[in-house]
């Protein structure tokens, strides 16, 4: 305050203090930045004055007042329904009145937020339902589902939920109160199929409700080298289709990345040769057309197993058939014609020259195992006596 007499040089300043000795009441309830879907409130204070008055207003100055509640005589106040809220942001302060003086109103009057307005929806983005992941440190990343977001009065966050099970009963993780669109699962998930959804919730308890589930499988493990297990090593095959198969990697507990093959046939032992067959097959088995093949060759195939989360195992040890294809009795490999000089041929092999046979599959016509005397006698029968058919293995 400044105090003159009109002179030059006679202006004093000096301050003082006006001090009231009623102290606005303390604010109890509803606490600071409550935040609800209720329209009507309860207030409490805490005063010992002979009379309150209650404001409500849309800003903190207590400028902008939307109700006025005079003459309360108790520390406690309940609205009446027809003053119910509209959804938005109020502050709220009580001035106390001892006889004909009062209190000043509070510096920080009290937030409460009315907020009935659900969050805008969420929409996962990735991993997505297609993904086979080798690294179980995963992001999921979310957004949301409209660009055209209701009015957001309550602060809001995200909540995002995962499980090994589609219905969320089993190896639950939550993590909420989350204010990006990504979150770091590092370290909380292990080799299985994951499935995760996401909601968004504001302080005042409105939720956009889950999203769509979307999924994603995690798989660290390299594929087992296959074991082969037919044409078995040695084996000789002649049929028309032969059939290779192998067994995979064993099943575990949990869900895999989709496994596959690649199968080699070669005429080379060392495998330097592709141009019979080398592709991937997606069972663990092959039918493969014995036209490719040359008739009375030795081959060697071998198989690695692959899966969709991009591991690979090593070769299986190659094995070994030959591809022999024969009419049983054709002795002399002629081309279907059983006759005498088949005969002559195998009464050479077993008693005169002992000369091999071009293919010794067709001279066992007892299907026994062995080329000996029975198959001669056989082929007797067959030829010029009871004319039965041949069996050969």
């Amino acid at each position: 305050m400044e105090a003159s007499s009109s002179g030059p040089s006679d202006t004093a300043t000096f301050s003082f203090t006006v001090q009231n000795p009623i102290f606005p009441p303390t604010l109890i309830s509803p606490a600071p930045a409550a935040y609800s879907p209720a329209r009507l409130y309860d207030f409490t204070w805490s005063s010992s004055g002979d009379s309150y008055t209650l404001y409500i207003a849309t800003d903190t100055q207590m400028v902008n007042l939307v109700r006025v509640y005079s003459n309360l005589l108790d520390t406690a106040f309940t609205m009446p329904a027809a003053d119910s809220l509209v959804d938005g942001i109020y502050y709220w302060a009580v001035r106390s009145f001892v006889g004909a003086d009062s209190s000043s109103l509070q510096l920080a009057p009290y937030l409460i937020g009315v907020d009935n307005v659900p969050p805008v929806s969420l929409d996962p983005v990735s991993p997505d339902g297609s993904s086979y992941l080798n690294d179980p440190n995963v992001t999921l990343v979310f957004q949301a589902a409209s660009a055209n977001s209701p009015q957001v009065i309550a602060p809001e966050f995200n909540v995002v939920e995962a499980s090994t099970s589609p219905d969320f009963s089993t190896d639950l993780i939550r993590l909420d109160s989350l204010t990006d669109f990504t979150v770091s699962l590092a370290g909380l998930l292990s080799e299985n199929r994951w499935y995760w959804h996401v909601e968004r919730i504001d302080a005042a308890g409105n939720s956009s409700g889950f999203s769509t589930t979307a999924s994603f499988l995690i798989d660290t493990t390299t594929p087992a080298v296959p074991t082969l297990v037919s044409p078995a090593d040695g084996a000789t095959v002649g049929s028309d289709t032969i059939v290779f198969h192998w067994n995979g990697s064993p099943p575990v507990g949990h869900a895999t990345a989709p496994e596959y093959y690649f199968v080699h046939v070669s005429s080379d032992s060392l495998f330097g040769e592709y141009n019979i067959f080398a592709s991937f097959v997606y069972s663990d088995s092959l039918a493969l057309s014995s036209s490719i093949l040359t008739n009375q060759t030795r081959y060697y195939w071998r198989v690695k197993g692959l899966d969709s989360a991009g591991f690979f195992s090593n070769y299986s040890a190659g094995q070994a058939f030959d591809f022999v294809q024969y009419i049983c009795g054709d002795i002399d490999n002629s081309g279907g014609n059983i006759d005498i000089a088949d005969l002559t041929m195998l009464v050479d092999h077993l008693f005169i020259s002992f000369n091999p046979l071009p293919i010794p599959q067709a001279a066992d016509v007892d299907a026994n195992g062995l080329v000996d005397v029975a198959d001669l006698t056989k082929l007797i029968d067959h030829l010029f006596i009871n004319f039965v058919p041949l069996t050969c293995q």
